[in-house]
């Protein structure tokens, strides 16, 4: 719909507040385990289906600008601008450092034979076998030494790979015979080719797109081509921008829309959903397409995960309430609204007409409204409303009002002779031609409850049956019998019926104020479906071809297999998975050509795409993801063992579910009983014995169904301490301690004293280190600041945004500094400082109109060693020639970094052509505070045992020399 109505695909945003590690992503890669990796310009996260969580102590990664991400059997691979990381799960790990590198290089696949292919800039391709080495390619395929790489597709399970060249040429390659087939008819080297790489395990999941001009419109055609038996097949084309996709096999998209946010194009295909241009609204970089019937589109203001599961938005802002959604026969829908009248709008969402509502009849209600139900004769569109109900008869162009004595909000047809029966306080017939009331029946006092009927439906035997607020009423039309169902005689499991449908089989459904209910002739009684999942008030029902049933509450929409005698739930759809339906109207959701059920509601009209209902779900999984607050490995589903000195553990578990289900959670321990199911993710495992002990977990989103169940396992190594362990060892533990407490009482108190010395004197060296570190750190950061105060005022976007980002990093580097090292002196890596320094470095030019030439020399073999080393140990240096040694020189100011490690000593040289260093130390310390600080934390580590030295000397003509000589700790 265009023009006065809107159609959507619901989408949500992830951000750095719901645990993305950083705004900008990168790449996107879906594992066949079920989770979904994303990297970012600052670090790797992972959803699940349900959150976001983020890889914690990711070192150098943590600051590297993410190129891909690719799983393999052992590793989940990591490519950046300077190298290649694996991680296994625990431990991110750099295999492949930035100077191996001839280009930028990402990892594309694992074939068959385990080895994982790297593509370059180049376009040159080598492997990474299974101890992540380097293996040239034609040394282990020998086909595809001459193949000019374009890109790569493969998995092990495939048996196969594929490639294109940079000539459009497509091959499917056999690895274990090292044989090669190739299809180069399908495109031409001219072709303006795209393609989107999902890097998934489905082959058939790689789309290409070909683009060619029109001229002199400007316009464009579109082909999509997917594969189909080891062969690129063209599926369906668009030849303007303004015209629908045309079919061309059977995979070929379903539905074709502009528009969406700002959009211009998006292919709706049958399980996924492709988005070949930009999206405005987000600065867009790429977009990741299959995972789960959904799409993951990486932009710069976070992740966005749009449904792909068939629910839509209809916007139509002319609308007040829209309760009921009536198609007919030419395609066209009836919107009836309920302050506002009634619209007819075509497919295409063209205002056809607008039915005003009557002016006010004078009855006891006052005003016109349209409700919620409706009901289509052959003379005339019905609706309900407050003061009666409404008529569009065939032909006309104004709504008339009927007035009864009440509201009326249901309505039925009488097969036997055409006359309406309507649903108030009471039930009253009308001749088919709306002239005359015929007839009127009470209801029974108790089943009405003095309100009005929600709902009549008749079946073709001449059975009316009524939905009342407390019960259900069964009338036979051909005699007027009479029988109640209600709560008190244990015929209804809950108070009151809201609405009905039959199917093809003939079987009475009640959406009631409990959940889904089912008339069962021969007990005749009512029976709740599937109570542990539909719980709620069941406000709508509609019955979808292949005898299947949905029905939604307040906040789920259920879509049932009730081919059978016991129904199955097929999928569900709330919030979580595109479904905003809120207040949803009672009996106004309509099927229209079998293929869409339209769903009304307070808040607007969703409509779901019927070909689109997932038969299944991706398999869903549990993972133990920490023990007691510590991450544990999750990429592989295999049953681990934890250490623990405690005899309580508390297991943080990740559920992999990307469906809207409502799961439940509990656990057993050493072949014992189960806990209570319980809803929160975090279970807490107490009573644990000395040695191993067995946990099984379990999860549930129906718990009488043993279909719905899915399991994992822990094993909890336990080492409690003696006194704490029970039997025989208890008592061996009582002797031992009773024997060897007198011979060593005297011992303890000898020693005690020399430790207690000793704790005091190294406990004030590391408080002073520390309130000097706390000093330094407010320091660096004010003068980074400052110098970057003036380029933000300037409002250039885009060094902005550079500027924003180093800074970021540069409070991320001095804020966690402390974290890692030994038991003495928190510890950074060396790479770390050095990053710090060059960013540094670029804040401080930024602001200078004749920036400072930086250079910086790292012996070859360093990055490899990449040693801990006191945080901010050469950056003080560094920064002090920048703010002070030029003074007022303005040309050929220079700065000179060389970094070495000869026999575990790290050699810093810091070098400038300033002003130079008169020997006396009296400028260095006026000059500037953080140059004493830094000098006094090293006398300090050289007190704490780590041996330092530092020294200063002018150079000639002019100019600086500071050398920092270290001991590097193992």
């Amino acid at each position: 719909m265009a023009q006065n109505a809107a159609i959507t695909l619901p989408y949500t945003q992830y951000t750095v507040a719901d645990g993305l590690a950083q705004m900008q992503v990168r790449s996107i890669y879906a594992d066949r385990d079920g989770l979904v990796w994303i990297g970012t310009q600052g670090g790797l996260s992972y959803y699940d289906g349900n959150v976001l969580n983020t890889i914690q102590d990711a070192g150098p990664l943590s600051e590297e600008y993410i190129v891909t991400v690719y799983k393999g059997s052992e590793n989940l691979y990591i490519s950046s601008q300077t190298a290649i990381y694996a991680y296994n799960g625990t431990k991110i790990t750099r295999i492949i450092p930035h100077r191996l590198l001839p280009s930028a290089t990402y990892a594309t696949l694992e074939d068959p034979l385990h080895y994982v292919w790297l593509l370059n800039s180049d376009h040159e391709t080598k492997l990474l076998n299974a101890a992540n080495e380097i293996v040239p390619l034609q040394d282990v395929y020998p086909t595809l030494q001459h193949i000019d790489f374009h890109n790569a597709w493969g998995s092990p399970e495939w048996g196969k790979c594929y490639i294109l060249d940079r000539q459009n040429r497509f091959y499917v390659f056999y690895p274990e015979s090292d044989s090669l087939t190739v299809d180069s008819t399908t495109f031409q080297p001219t072709d303006q080719l795209q393609f989107d790489s999902n890097l998934s395990f489905d082959p058939s999941s790689i789309i290409f797109h070909k683009y060619e001009p029109v001229f002199p419109t400007g316009k464009h055609t579109v082909e999509l081509y997917a594969i189909e038996g080891d062969q690129l097949k063209l599926v369906a084309k668009r030849f303007a921008t303004n015209e629908p996709m045309s079919a061309v096999s059977p995979r070929a998209p379903i539905s074709f829309i502009e528009g969406f946010d700002q959009a211009n194009t998006v292919y709706v295909l049958q399980d996924s959903i492709y988005v070949s241009e930009a999206i405005p609204y987000f600065s867009y970089s790429r977009f990741k397409v299959e995972a789960h019937h959904k799409v993951y589109l990486a932009t710069d203001e976070g992740l966005i995960v749009i449904n792909g599961e068939g629910i839509e938005n209809i916007s139509f802002p002319d609308c007040d309430y829209p309760w009921s959604v009536v198609p007919d026969e030419q395609d066209n829908i009836y919107i009836g609204c309920y302050k506002t009248g009634v619209f007819k709008v075509s497919p295409k969402g063209q205002l056809l007409n607008h039915f005003q509502l009557p002016y006010s009849f004078p009855t006891p209600l006052p005003g016109n409204q349209i409700l919620s139900n409706y009901l289509v004769t052959p003379e005339a569109r019905l609706w309900g409303s407050n003061s009666g109900f409404m008529a569009l008869r065939n032909g006309q162009s104004q709504l008339e009002l009927i007035p009864c004595a009440s509201s009326v909000e249901a309505m039925a047809t009488d097969p036997a002779d055409g006359s309406i029966i309507i649903g108030s306080r009471r039930l009253l017939w009308f001749d088919p031609n709306l002239q005359h009331r015929i007839d009127s029946m009470d209801l029974p006092e108790d089943i009405g409850d003095g309100r009005n009927v929600n709902d009549l439906l008749v079946t073709e035997d001449r059975i009316l049956w009524v939905a009342a607020p407390v019960g259900i009423v069964r009338i036979d039309l051909k005699d007027k019998s009479v029988q109640n169902f209600w709560l008190p005689d244990e015929t209804l499991p809950c108070k009151g019926a809201v609405t009905m449908d039959t199917d093809a089989k003939g079987n009475l459904w009640v959406g009631s104020t409990c959940g889904l209910l089912k008339w069962v002739p021969d007990q005749h009684t009512f029976i709740s479906v599937l109570p542990d999942l539909i719980k709620g008030r069941i406000n709508q029902i509609s019955m979808l071809p292949e005898h299947r049933l949905a029905c939604s509450s307040n906040n789920d929409l259920y879509i049932l297999d009730i081919a059978g005698d016991e129904p199955q739930l097929i999928t569900m759809y709330n919030e979580s998975n595109g479904l905003r339906l809120h207040e949803p109207s009672e009996n106004g959701s309509s099927l229209y050509q079998n293929k869409y059920m339209w769903l009304p509601a307070v808040q607007g009209i969703q409509r779901l795409d019927i070909e689109k209902i997932i038969p299944g779900f991706f398999p869903a999984a549990i993972r133990v993801v920490k023990h007691n607050g510590k991450d544990i490995n999750f990429l592989r589903p295999v049953t681990d063992t934890v250490f623990t000195l405690e005899n309580v553990s508390l297991l943080d578990i990740s559920l992999i579910d990307h469906s809207a289900r409502k799961w439940l959670f509990r656990f057993s321990m050493n072949k014992g009983s189960f806990s209570p199911w319980q809803s929160a993710k975090q279970l807490l495992v107490s009573g644990l014995q000395h040695g191993y002990n067995d946990v099984r977990i379990q999860g549930s989103w129906a718990i009488a169904d043993p279909g719905a169940l899915v399991e994992t396992g822990i094993t909890l190594e336990t080492n409690l301490p003696f006194l704490r362990r029970t039997g025989v060892q208890r008592m061996m533990v009582i002797l031992l301690v009773l024997a060897g407490f007198i011979t060593i009482i005297g011992l303890f108190k000898l020693q005690r004293g020399r430790q207690l010395e000793k704790k005091l004197q190294d406990d004030l060296q590391r408080n002073r280190l520390k309130t000097i570190q706390a000093y330094l750190n407010p320091h660096f950061l004010f003068n980074t600041l400052t110098s970057i105060q003036d380029r933000i005022l300037q409002q250039d976007a885009k060094t902005g945004n550079d500027i924003i980002l180093r800074l970021s990093r540069v409070f991320r580097k001095v804020l966690d500094t402390g974290k890692v090292g030994s038991a003495h002196i928190p510890m950074i890596r060396l790479s770390e400082e050095i990053s710090l320094i060059e960013d540094m470095v670029w804040l401080n030019n930024q602001q200078l109109a004749n920036p400072i030439k930086f250079m910086l020399d790292v012996d070859p073999a360093t990055p490899d060693q990449d040693p801990l080393i006191p945080p901010l140990l050469i950056e003080p240096f560094v920064e002090n020639a920048f703010k002070h040694a030029f003074g007022n020189q303005l040309k050929d100011q220079w700065v000179h970094v060389k970094i070495a490690i000869h026999k575990s000593t790290l050699t810093a040289e810091v070098l400038d052509n300033g002003v130079g260093y008169d020997g006396s130390g009296n400028d260095m310390e006026q000059a500037t505070l953080g140059m004493p600080l830094a000098k006094e934390r090293m006398d300090i580590l050289n007190q704490l045992g780590i041996q330092n030295n530092i020294s200063f000397s002018k150079t000639e003509p002019q100019g600086t020399h500071v050398i920092i000589q270290i001991s590097l700790v193992s």
